[in-house]
């Protein structure tokens, strides 16, 4: 015999920022029983490849600059007892170059 539990986080995703180029990596690690399925949204809707989801965490490999990255993600964590939410922003700073600069003056 088992118990029921709704999902809970374990590590929850926190707004970031990524320069532009680099790869970027949002956590979202649950428990519940049974295990949660997890999935992303970005601006409503269920990512899809080119993002790789790999254990619960959404990995976005080469960032750029506009709005098709930057923006709100929310790691929805389902199972029969519940759905959770947890949502996290991700900015994103121009070229590694232009970044370094702002940082020395």
């Amino acid at each position: 015999m088992f118990v029921l539990g709704a999902p809970e986080f374990v590590i929850e995703p926190n707004d970031t920022f990524v320069v532009q180029g680099n790869d970027v990596r949002l956590p979202c690690l649950v428990s519940g029983v049974p295990q949660p399925t997890i999935r992303w949204k970005f601006k409503g809707k269920y990512i899809e490849k080119p993002f790789i989801i790999n254990n619960g965490t959404l990995v976005i490999e080469n960032v750029l600059n506009n709005d098709l990255f930057e923006g709100t993600y929310t790691c929805e964590a389902t199972n029969p007892v519940a759905t959770t939410l947890k949502a996290a922003i991700l900015d994103v700073y121009g070229t590694l170059f232009s970044s370094m600069i702002v940082m020395i003056i």
